[in-house]
């Protein structure tokens, strides 16, 4: 697992990228090849709010294929 920062997406993640990227992933969506679940939304203290957004890109090739969570 890894975990980055924000300014380390921001390094690794060019505008560019994360276009074709999230092309790929919503034609996978479309095509059932790709699973997420609704965002799951936890109270914190003070008002706050945590969002988790989780999915998994089904691969054939690999056992597991890639999974991630969007911690909000």
């Amino acid at each position: 697992m890894r975990i980055i920062s924000r300014s380390e997406a921001a390094e690794i993640l060019t505008m560019k990228a994360v276009i074709r990227v999230m092309g790929d992933v919503l034609t996978d969506l479309a095509r059932g090849e790709a699973v997420k679940s609704l965002r799951q939304v936890l109270p914190l203290l003070e008002g706050n709010l945590m969002g988790l957004m989780p999915g998994y890109l089904r691969r054939e090739a690999a056992l597991c294929g890639p999974a991630g969570v969007r911690c909000l």
